[in-house]
């Protein structure tokens, strides 16, 4: 179910352009039993805030996971590294540092401000995953709902500092 009002134009088209659909009628297949079972790279991703945080915790150690060796150093190294800089996400509408596996942060970026470090992916609507090798966390933000530009969005920002404050660059 869709928790906000409509997305204004244009950001309403964008979205409909990048889903291929409405965000209601995405809504409803993503809550669909094959959606949620079925494997869809890059689209359905179901999980708890302290899965995703493990995902991103496990490049953070090496590759590791609970002591096991999930994924090579080399790929971490690929995954985090800068492919392509400030490349405008046609998505998104707006310009993103990428590895070959992550969005990277950077002076300004989806994972809060002064993190060019850090890597992660946003998912459909403000469901965001990342971690921060200078502050040495994962970070999980998960919601229930499809609200895309509501009264959330200020307060999603100012939590996005927060963590950046509490959590300053090279202190741990």
């Amino acid at each position: 179910q869709i928790t906000a009002p409509p997305a204004p134009p244009p950001l309403g088209r964008i979205l409909r352009n990048a889903l291929g659909t409405t965000l209601s009628h995405a809504v409803e297949l993503s809550n669909d039993p094959r959606f949620l079972t079925g494997i869809i790279p890059s689209a359905n991703v179901i999980t708890t805030a302290e899965e995703l945080s493990a995902f991103y915790q496990c490049p953070l150690d090496g590759g590791t996971l609970g002591g096991a060796q999930v994924l090579e150093p080399r790929t971490v190294r690929h995954a985090t590294h800068e492919e392509s800089y400030l490349e405008l996400d046609l998505t998104l509408g707006l310009p993103i540092r990428y590895g070959l596996g992550f969005m990277l942060g950077d002076r300004v970026s989806l994972f809060g401000p002064d993190n060019p470090a850090a890597f992660g992916h946003l998912g459909l609507s403000n469901v965001i995953g990342w971690a921060d090798p200078e502050r040495e966390i994962a970070v999980a933000l998960l919601n229930n709902g499809k609200p895309v530009l509501s009264s959330h969005v200020v307060p999603l920002a100012q939590l996005l500092v927060e963590i950046g404050r509490a959590f300053p660059r090279g202190r741990w």
